[in-house]
C-alpha cells in the first residue's frame, strides 16, 4: 500500500485543526443543535434555549462582541509582553550600519514588525489601507451572515460548497502567486466531480417519508426536499436567487480568506488587529440590521415560516423588543454563563481560523468545514437513530460519502496523503527540496572539478615553465 498511498509529513499546526473544529462544535450546541426528522426538538448545551441568542441579529450582535473583547484583550497582552521589542525594532531601522543591531533584527524581526505595524496602525502609510480592510472585513462579514442566516432556515442544501474551490483557486495564485502543482488539480477536479454530484442528488431527496400537518408545522417540511422547501416556505423564484446569495457569500469568504492571508504574510498585520477590525466591524453591523430589522414585519400569508417572531400580533424576522426576559435560574445562567462561554468560544472560533490561515494555507478551511459537518450529520443520524427511516438513510450515506471524498482530496492537496503513481508526487513539497537539495549538491561537486581541474592546469603550467 505505501508503495502508491503514504502519509505525509505530520505538522504540529494540525492541532489547530482540531481546535476549530471543537469549538464550532460548542457553538453549535449553545445557540442549539436542531436534528433534522425532529427540528422542533433541538438540544442545548445546558438543557435550555436561551433568549438572547435565539435571536438571530442578536446572536451576531455578541458573536462579534466576543471577536472585539478578544481581539483587544490579546492585543493589550500581546503590546505588553513585547513593548520593548517594538522599541528596538525601530532602533535597528535607524542603525542599519550597527552589526549587533542587524543580527538582533534577524532574530526577532517577526515580533519587532508586528509590534512596529501596531504603534503605527494609523499613520498615514496604513492610512492608504483602510479602504480595502474595511472591504475585506465587510465581505468577511456578509459571508458568515449570509451562510449561517439561510442554514438556519433550512437551506443549506441549496449550498453547492465544493464551488467555493474556484474562488480560492483563482484568488490563490492572483494574490499570492502560489503555483497549483498535478496532484492538486487532480485532488480539485475530482472533488468537484464526485462530492458535486453526490451532494446535488442528496438535495433531491427528502428528509422522511412522514406525512406531516404542514399547516401547524409540526415536522418543520421534513417530507419535503429542500427546493419544495423553498417554495412552500418562500416562492419558486427564490431558488435561484439563494443559489447566487450562497456562492456570492462563498466567494466573499474565499476572498477575504487570502486577503487575510495577504494582510498577515506580506503587511504584517497581526491575528489579533485582524480580529479586532472584523469584530467591531460586524458588530456595528449587526445592531445596525438588529434596530431596522425590528420595524420591519413581515407578510403573514408566506413570510410566517421565515419570520417567526411575534411582536404585537404582527410577525418579524428580527425584533429585539419581542424578547420576553424572565428573571428566572435560566436567564441568569444565560447571563453570567452561556454569554461569556459564547463571547469566549467565538474569539477562539476565528483565532484558530486564522491561525490556520497563515501557518498552513487558505485552502485548510474548506475541509475543516467538510469534517465539522461529518460529525454534525453523524451525531444528527446517532439521536434520531430510533426514527430512521430509507429517505433519512439515503440521505446520510450520501452526504458522508460526498464529505469523505472531499476530505481524502483535499488531504491529497494539502500533502496530508501522498499519491506515488501517475507523477502525482512530483511536486509535492517533500520532493521539490528534495531536488533542490540535490541540485545544490552537484552544482558544488561540478564547482569543486573545475577548481580541481584550474589548480591540475596551473600546475602542469608551472613544470612546463621549469623545464624550459
Amino acid at each position: 500500500m505505501g508503495k502508491y498511498i503514504s502519509i505525509g509529513q505530520f505538522n504540529k499546526y494540525y492541532f489547530f485543526i482540531l481546535g476549530s473544529i471543537l469549538v464550532k462544535l460548542l457553538n453549535t450546541f449553545i445557540t442549539g443543535f436542531f436534528p433534522s426528522l425532529t427540528p422542533n426538538n433541538p438540544v442545548f448545551l445546558f438543557r435550555f434555549q436561551p433568549s438572547l441568542l435565539s435571536h438571530p441579529f442578536i446572536k451576531y450582535t455578541f458573536q462579534y462582541l466576543g471577536y472585539a473583547l478578544g481581539g483587544l484583550i490579546s492585543q493589550f497582552i500581546f503590546y505588553i509582553r513585547n513593548k520593548d521589542v517594538g522599541k528596538q525594532f525601530k532602533e535597528e531601522e535607524n542603525s542599519q550600519d550597527d552589526d549587533n543591531s542587524s543580527a538582533l533584527m534577524s532574530r526577532s524581526r517577526y515580533n519587532s514588525k508586528f509590534i512596529y505595524n501596531y504603534q503605527n496602525i494609523f499613520d498615514k502609510n496604513r492610512k492608504s489601507y483602510f479602504k480595502r480592510v474595511f472591504l475585506v472585513f465587510f465581505l468577511y462579514y456578509f459571508s458568515k451572515v449570509s451562510i449561517s442566516s439561510l442554514d438556519s432556515l433550512g437551506f443549506h442544501q441549496t449550498k453547492l460548497w465544493t464551488f467555493e474551490f474556484f474562488p480560492v483557486y483563482i484568488l490563490t495564485q492572483k494574490i499570492l502567486k502560489t503555483k497549483i502543482y498535478k496532484h492538486q488539480k487532480f485532488s480539485l477536479s475530482t472533488t468537484l466531480i464526485f462530492s458535486t454530484l453526490l451532494y446535488f442528488i442528496n438535495s433531491f431527496v427528502p428528509e422522511s417519508d412522514e406525512i406531516c400537518d404542514n399547516e401547524e408545522n409540526k415536522c418543520g417540511f421534513i417530507q419535503f426536499n429542500v427546493y419544495q422547501k423553498i417554495i412552500n416556505k418562500l416562492y419558486w423564484f427564490f431558488i435561484p436567487i439563494i443559489f447566487i446569495i450562497y456562492f456570492l457569500a462563498m466567494a466573499s469568504n474565499a476572498y477575504a480568506s487570502v486577503k487575510n492571508k495577504w494582510f498577515m504574510d506580506i503587511k504584517y498585520i497581526s491575528i489579533f488587529n485582524i480580529i479586532t477590525f472584523i469584530g467591531i466591524i460586524g458588530f456595528l453591523f449587526s445592531l445596525i440590521i438588529l434596530f431596522i430589522l425590528s420595524f420591519i414585519s413581515c407578510n403573514k400569508d408566506k413570510m410566517k415560516y421565515i419570520c417567526y417572531l411575534n411582536y404585537k400580533e404582527r410577525l418579524y424576522y428580527e425584533n429585539f423588543r419581542s424578547l420576553d426576559i424572565e428573571n428566572g435560574s435560566h436567564f441568569f445562567l444565560e447571563i453570567f454563563l452561556l454569554i461569556p462561554i459564547y463571547l469566549m468560544s467565538n474569539f477562539y472560533s476565528i483565532y484558530f481560523d486564522l491561525l490556520i490561515i497563515n501557518y498552513l494555507d487558505p485552502f485548510y478551511l474548506i475541509p475543516i468545514d467538510t469534517c465539522y459537518y461529518i460529525i454534525y450529520e453523524t451525531i444528527d443520524y446517532l439521536i434520531t437513530l430510533s426514527i430512521t427511516n430509507l429517505y433519512s438513510n439515503i440521505r446520510f450515506c450520501l452526504a458522508i460519502s460526498s464529505d469523505l471524498i472531499s476530505v481524502i482530496c483535499c488531504c491529497v492537496y494539502l500533502e496530508i496523503v501522498e499519491l506515488h503513481f501517475y507523477g502525482l508526487d512530483e511536486n509535492i513539497k517533500k520532493n521539490i527540496i528534495l531536488r533542490g537539495e540535490n541540485d545544490r549538491e552537484t552544482t558544488e561537486l561540478e564547482k569543486k572539478f573545475d577548481d580541481d581541474d584550474n589548480d591540475d592546469d596551473y600546475e602542469n603550467d608551472n613544470n612546463e615553465k621549469t623545464c624550459n
